[in-house]
């Protein structure tokens, strides 16, 4: 199975508009073009809000880590958040290498909503 993204892209009113991005398949050094275009295509939306869906993730490699925490940095960077649903088989892996904090994962679409209007 190819890796693929499908991208919504939603209008709060308290916050604006927030990315939720699936990745679908194995995040790895195939996906890495992939989802820096998704990547590339928000910013050009001027969108600093994300929400990655994990729930069609089959696995991530050191690479796909990579990836990660390039994202996180220029997201935080462009003074936006993200967080991830959906992502508890992923719960260990994202501890263990430090990058909770800068991408937590909480859990649903709702609470995700909730995590970036507390991080304004």
């Amino acid at each position: 199975m190819e890796f693929q993204i499908t991208s919504e892209f939603k209008n709060y009113e308290t916050i604006g508009d927030v990315a939720i991005l699936s990745f679908i398949g194995s995040v790895d050094q195939k996906s890495m073009q992939v989802i820096e275009a998704s990547i590339s295509e928000c910013y050009s939306k001027d969108i600093k809000f994300y929400i990655f869906d994990f729930g069609q993730t089959h696995n991530i490699n050191s690479t796909g880590i990579g990836v990660l925490i390039n994202i996180t940095s220029q997201i935080g960077m462009a003074s936006g958040c993200a967080c991830l649903i959906n992502a508890d088989k992923f719960k260990n892996l994202i501890e263990t290498i430090g990058l909770s904090d800068r991408l937590p994962i909480v859990g649903d679409e709702e609470k995700a909503i909730e995590y970036i209007k507390s991080n304004l």
